[in-house]
């Protein structure tokens, strides 16, 4: 029980920030989510590294509290810090997302300086904020390919207006630190590779990571492309192994009408193939907004890549749910999704399964 009084505590330590510490011009928001998974297969075994098993999941790393501080330093330069605590493998621990300096030095142009958020997703900025999304989580088919939260070093934003769009374009170096899971079939290989249990965490770091977004965006319609390369280590086990990952997304919200798909491609060095194997993925959801009701329907896919690796992961998903606005500031969505693995594949089971079912529901708040 203890570390749900640390929470409480953070809570009331942020509430009691807002209104004592905005006079010293900082500004403090957070979010909450909370989510309940079960998952049927017939070989009772979990998926996506324990998101769903046999029994109702009610504190995995989906549960998770966040808090975001930011303050004006003077008219061209702000600071920022978000402040992230995850439930199940990750007991609440805080650890730190971002932290940089901004400074502006015209309108168009924003420099990073500091630990900053990697952005290679359409919902990257926002992965963590349940509320800003239509899903329970976002497609892991696709949002699982690339585990780099954050990197340390320097962020180039460029955002000029294009008629009713506007052109942004990001160029990105640094390093960092990471966790990630290893695939559940990466258990007892030789020459010196991982040997690691299913599901298992591991660290590992990049360096001379360089990459760039560029996208265009109006009240309507996102379109957005990005790309990096990065040099890999795995303490004891890797150096010097380079890979990429490149993504292409695009968003709609029209006439009520609710639209999202993504395509990513990752592709790393041999040595690296048994944790992160050449993968391509994609995912399409539609939707329909009526009143405070937004049903929808995701299909989504994960397949080899170019490499054509043993270790891929191949499966496919069909998910049906409905996000219901309870007000301008929480959500509620349910979720039920279908996944069948190739078969010879478990996929993001932890076993080899025919299909399975996950079933979801969430409860996601902002403040």
């Amino acid at each position: 029980m203890k570390k749900f009084y640390v929470i409480g505590a953070v809570l009331l330590s942020a509430f009691y920030a807002n209104t004592v510490l905005a006079l010293g011009n900082i500004k403090i928001d957070g979010f909450m989510s909370y989510v309940v998974t079960r998952g049927f297969n017939d070989a009772n075994t979990p998926y996506d590294n324990g998101v769903a098993t046999k029994e109702p999941g009610t504190d995995t790393r989906e549960n998770r509290l966040g808090l975001q501080f930011s303050a004006q330093v003077d008219a061209d330069t702000d600071i920022t810090a978000q402040l992230i605590a995850r439930g199940g493998q990750f007991d609440y621990n805080v650890t730190t997302d971002w932290a940089y300096i901004n400074y502006k030095p015209s309108a168009n142009w924003k420099i990073h300086v500091g630990k900053y958020k990697v952005a290679e997703f359409l919902v990257s900025d926002y992965a963590d904020v349940g509320y800003a999304y239509p899903w329970v989580r976002p497609p892991q088919d696709v949002y699982s390919t690339n585990p780099l939260i954050s990197l340390a070093g320097v962020d180039v934003l460029y955002k000029k207006p294009l008629g009713e769009m506007n052109l942004l374009a990001q160029v990105y170096f640094g390093s960092g630190t990471h966790q990630t899971f290893i695939p559940a079939r990466t258990i007892d290989l030789s020459n010196g590779r991982f040997v690691n249990d299913k599901g298992s965490l591991i660290n590992f770091s990049t360096d001379d990571n360089l990459g760039f977004n560029i996208g265009v965006a109006s009240s309507v319609y996102t379109l957005r492309l990005g790309y990096f390369s990065t040099r890999v280590e795995v303490p004891k086990l890797v150096e010097d192994a380079w890979g990429s990952f490149g993504g292409l997304g695009f968003s709609m919200d029209l006439n009520d009408f609710v639209t999202y798909a993504e395509l990513i491609s990752r592709d790393t060095a041999a040595k690296l193939e048994t944790a992160f194997p050449d993968q391509f993925a994609g995912y399409i959801t539609f939707g329909y907004r009526s009143e405070k009701y937004l049903p929808y329907v995701t299909y989504s896919r994960i397949d080899a890549g170019v490499d054509k690796s043993e270790f891929a992961l191949k499966e496919y998903s069909t998910a049906l749910g409905v996000r219901y606005e309870v007000s301008n500031a929480s959500t509620i969505k349910f979720e039920a999704m279908r996944v069948v693995p190739k078969k010879g594949n478990h996929g993001l089971f932890y076993e080899p399964v025919a299909d399975g079912v996950v079933l979801s529901a969430s409860y996601d708040v902002i403040f």
